[in-house]
């Protein structure tokens, strides 16, 4: 794998997680996951160099993905964000405005569909 397509995925759901970490595994790249806010930002914090996307459920248990954004922002503003949730459709579309994500997705998602995300448009040059 290589060292410059580092992601974090800071989901709740263990299946979600793994999933998704196996499949972008087998497509060349670094992730690192996360089960809560708390610990997606401490992985955050102490390899912020190295991420080059982060993938954060709008719902996690201790705090909203939202609030984990914005201190992942704070400490590197050109990370790029996906943003995916389980939630309406709406509130989804809501804190998109809000949070001005380079991509969303609503659960369930496909992996072909993500990965469609990640190379279309480029996350990773």
């Amino acid at each position: 794998m290589t060292d410059d397509k580092w992601m974090l995925i800071v989901d709740d759901e263990p299946k979600i997680r793994l999933l998704m970490k196996r499949y972008l595994n087998l497509k060349g790249y670094t992730v690192m996951l996360a089960k809560n806010g708390e610990e997606g930002f401490q992985l955050f914090s102490q390899h912020s160099q190295r991420f080059e996307l982060c993938i954060v459920d709008l719902n996690l248990p201790d705090i909203s993905g939202d609030v984990l954004l914005q201190k992942i922002k704070k400490i590197k503003p050109e990370i790029r964000i996906g943003l995916v949730s389980g939630d309406a459709k709406t509130r989804l579309a809501e804190k998109s405005i809000e949070l001005q994500p380079n991509f969303t997705l609503s659960k369930p998602f496909s992996l072909h569909h993500l990965m469609e995300y990640i190379r279309i448009k480029k996350y990773f040059q």
